[in-house]
């Protein structure tokens, strides 16, 4: 902050993924350190893996924050490109991040540069613009290497599971474990089996990915549909696709392939045909307590009959069916809640709106005789006293302060820079604490509350005559949550909620 002692810096430390530099970025870290520590600076750490292209950064946004709560006195970084390779955004950064959170003073290496003097700025964002032109040049220079690899038959990227890098011919090449579990998979395709059928078998014998996780439906698809599985290098390459057949050895041939897609169109085509039947307006709503799952609600085909012509007409309604959890591929054991006829389940529901009219209309009432003046002007006594807090815990900071660097002090230099760390964490807990009063505080609308409840009782006095989408809402406006439980196939299915409530 202009004027005042640096007490604490905030030492910002950035490498690209696509950046070689992690022995770099390391001796980066260690001088800024000793800088700061050279200066008498206590320091906090931003490092992170991302592009300067992008300026939403997880450690870049939580220096930015703690500037705000006046946690940080400077920032320091090795080079400017390491705020960011981009002129605007490099500007934002200066602006938003920086001055306007109340910080003035920027450290590149170990020179001080003043944020608030434009010719200063200037030279900055020269040193930005230049940064961004090199970025560029380093990237259209690797982009034209990658592109010219691809249409060699060079896999530049991650390479696929079943294959391994061969170092002499600069491609790849059937692994030798993992390519026997591919084709594994591929038989189990070519007979039929599910996506989830197969991940549930490999899983089982104890099989695991490269990574050393449980084998998922995502996993499966990734290799049944890759080109690369049958030895064919496909890539879009902006406006260009490139193709090069027949690159490596295929674990997939074209005909096994061709054979696996039917199977697997015919099975969408006869699922498409049983997925006919309207979204049940319980589907997404009904959670399982024992594994959190949402229930499933399935509903059949209707009647067909047959008609004189010959063909087929479908008549009756749709007959929904609450599925039972499915096992639990992790423990190897089912979850044990059943299922049961979505009527059932109807009723249960339309008994729980009634039940539960009297407890919104209870809420209607407490809130009418809430007085809102009151809380509002509780909350605003809330803020008022966090704010005279922190002017108190200010008036506490100037004295330690004046200190620093006086050879008269009558403690060291030490004492006074935790004093003043110290004070600097309270007052961004206090800051914190204020930032939730004014929200709080703001909130505080009684009159709308009462509307959204009253809207509720009326949905609810007219349940029957609801459409099946006013019926969702209602229920989603009234309880927080649905839970549904049937563990003995012998006893009706029971319904546990949580009411939405005002607080």
């Amino acid at each position: 902050m202009k004027g005042r002692p640096i007490v604490k810096v905030g030492i910002y430390l950035r490498k690209s993924r696509a950046e070689d530099g992690t022995q770099d970025l390391a001796k980066h870290k260690k001088y800024l350190i000793e800088v700061a520590e050279r200066n008498g600076w206590s320091y906090e750490l931003y490092e992170e893996i991302e592009s300067s292209q992008a300026l939403v950064r997880p450690e870049l946004q939580r220096l930015r924050q703690d500037i705000g709560l006046d946690k940080i006195d400077a920032v320091m970084v090795h080079a400017v490109d390491r705020l960011s390779r981009k002129q605007r955004h490099f500007l934002e950064i200066m602006e938003d991040y920086f001055v306007e959170q109340g910080m003035t003073t920027l450290y590149v290496k170990d020179t001080e540069y003043d944020l608030t003097d434009t010719t200063t700025v200037t030279m900055l964002q020269i040193q930005a613009t230049m940064s961004q032109a090199e970025y560029s040049f380093i990237v259209n220079r690797l982009n034209e290497g990658r592109k010219a690899s691809v249409k060699q038959g060079v896999i530049t990227g991650k390479i696929i599971y079943g294959y391994e890098y061969d170092k002499e011919t600069r491609k790849i090449k059937p692994h030798p474990e993992e390519s026997k579990l591919v084709r594994k998979i591929t038989d189990m395709l070519l007979e039929g089996e599910s996506y989830k059928g197969i991940c549930d078998k490999l899983n089982t014998l104890g099989y695991r990915t490269r990574k050393g996780n449980l084998w998922d439906i995502h996993n499966i698809k990734s290799i049944a549909h890759s080109p690369i599985i049958r030895g064919h290098v496909i890539q879009q390459w902006k406006d260009e696709q490139i193709e090069v057949k027949n690159s490596h050895e295929a674990l997939i041939t074209d005909a096994e392939y061709a054979k696996i897609k039917q199977i697997l169109d015919d099975r969408a085509k006869n699922y498409k045909s049983l997925s006919k039947a309207p979204k049940h307006y319980l589907q997404g709503l009904l959670r399982c307590p024992n594994c959190k799952r949402v229930m499933t609600i399935a509903g059949s085909k209707p009647k067909r009959s047959k008609l004189p012509d010959g063909t087929l007409e479908r008549s009756g309604d749709y007959v929904y069916y609450i599925r039972a959890c499915r096992p639990y591929v992790k423990q190897k054991e089912k979850c044990g809640n059943n299922g049961c006829q979505a009527v059932v389940i109807e009723d249960a529901i339309r008994e729980l709106v009634k039940s539960y009219k009297h407890q919104v209309e209870q809420t209607i009432k407490e809130l009418l005789e809430t007085d809102a003046k009151e809380i509002k002007n509780s909350k605003k006594s809330d803020v008022d006293a966090l704010k005279r807090a922190i002017t108190k815990l200010e008036s506490k900071e100037e004295p330690w302060l004046d200190m620093i660097g006086d050879d008269d002090a009558p403690v060291s230099q030490d004492v006074i820079f935790k004093q003043v760390a110290k004070i600097k964490d309270e007052k961004a807990e206090l800051m914190e604490q204020l930032r939730q009063a004014e929200e709080q505080y703001s909130a505080v609308d009684i009159e709308q509350e009462i509307k959204h409840q009253s809207n509720i009782v009326n949905s609810l006095e007219k349940w029957d005559d609801l459409s099946d989408e006013q019926k969702r809402q209602t229920l989603q406006m009234t309880f927080k949550e649905i839970w549904y439980s049937r563990f003995d196939k012998d006893e009706p299915p029971e319904l546990d909620v949580v009411l939405n409530g005002y607080e």
